[in-house]
């Protein structure tokens, strides 16, 4: 380093000779020197930025038991080291203990990696500004399922901007009941909004998405209102869509939106939609209503929600117990 530096001095010194004598030539001599020696370490001080993959972190690299206990391991090292994308390779996963999927942590699972669920527990938890996309989560091996595929807890008080969740292109199945989707505030100032999913295929859950908010008195003011739902394909469940809350606050369920839904209806079906809330807004094809089933049931607890449908107001599948809902068809 100093050799190559002083080359350069005695190359500016020879070409731009300086007046003087030899204490002159000396002292430019040393500034250059110094100037150019510490620029060299300023340089050096400041870490080479380093150029991310497709992947920020692979599950194969915290270990080949293809556990929760490496999901868990590889999403907190993430989280630690500023957060990114966890990939997740194709492979079957036991999930024997709920895998929290932390703030600034996106879990991206191969189309073919299957997150298989091996007791009655949540599957996924989503904490703010976190996400979730790609593969299967499956609770089909369970003779008796109670909990939730992905689930979203209102203590974390999800709102706008960073601080809600992404869910897409994931596929939930089930062969005893559940939830889906799951989002649920309980207490004191829980609340969840503006959680997003899209291209989700749910398939056989006692619910397939299922918004809740337990009865509370003031000073309590829980919600979970603002959550945008598109592209949902819904099969073979006991309740579709149920929406459990209250049209006002303290504890509402309020201007949740779902856009292109489908939902196949199947013996074990009872209520394709069940709305307790306010100013919800749905647009659904619901296929195959049973004999004596509901396509759409709205409490006397519904206030102001809009559904359009494939099914008619007059429809003996339709209940419209609340006040001001509106119920129409598809434009022909």
């Amino acid at each position: 380093m100093y050799r190559n530096n002083s080359a350069i001095g005695m190359v500016f010194f020879r070409l731009n000779p300086i007046k003087g004598g030899n204490k002159a030539m000396k002292k430019y001599l040393f500034v250059f020197i110094s100037l150019i020696f510490t620029l060299l370490l300023i340089q050096q001080s400041y870490p080479k930025a380093k150029t991310k993959g497709a992947f920020d972190f692979n599950v194969l690299d915290f270990g080949t038991d293809n556990t929760d206990v490496t999901l868990q391991k590889a999403i907190d090292h993430a989280q630690k080291n500023g957060g990114g994308i966890v990939y997740v390779p194709a492979g079957y996963y036991s999930i024997n203990h709920t895998v929290i999927v932390k703030p600034t942590v996106s879990l991206q699972l191969s189309t073919a990696a299957t997150f298989n669920i091996t007791k009655d527990i949540n599957g996924i938890e989503l904490k703010k500004n976190s996400n979730i996309s790609g593969g299967m989560i499956s609770a089909w091996g369970l003779n008796k399922y109670t909990k939730s595929a992905i689930y979203i807890d209102g203590r974390d008080k999800l709102t706008s901007g960073s601080f809600s969740a992404n869910i897409s292109n994931v596929k939930l199945t089930s062969r005893t009941g559940g939830n889906g989707i799951f989002l649920y505030a309980q207490k004191g100032s829980d609340h969840i909004g503006w959680v997003q999913a899209d291209n989700i295929n749910i398939h056989g859950f006692e619910k397939g998405i299922h918004l809740k908010t337990n009865p509370v008195t003031s000073p309590d003011m829980i919600w979970v209102d603002g959550n945008n739902f598109s592209n949902i394909l819904i099969s073979d469940s006991v309740y579709g869509i149920y929406l459990d809350g209250h049209r006002f606050l303290p504890y509402e369920v309020a201007g949740n939106m779902f856009n292109n839904v489908q939902i196949q209806n199947t013996d074990r079906t009872k209520i394709s939609i069940y709305i307790k809330g306010n100013l919800n807004q749905i647009q659904a094809m619901i296929w195959d209503v049973r004999p004596g089933k509901k396509a759409i049931y709205l409490d006397t607890d519904s206030r102001e929600n809009q559904i359009r449908s494939n099914v008619k107001v007059t429809d003996p599948s339709v209940v419209d117990l609340g006040e001001n809902n509106l119920i129409f068809p598809f434009q022909k």
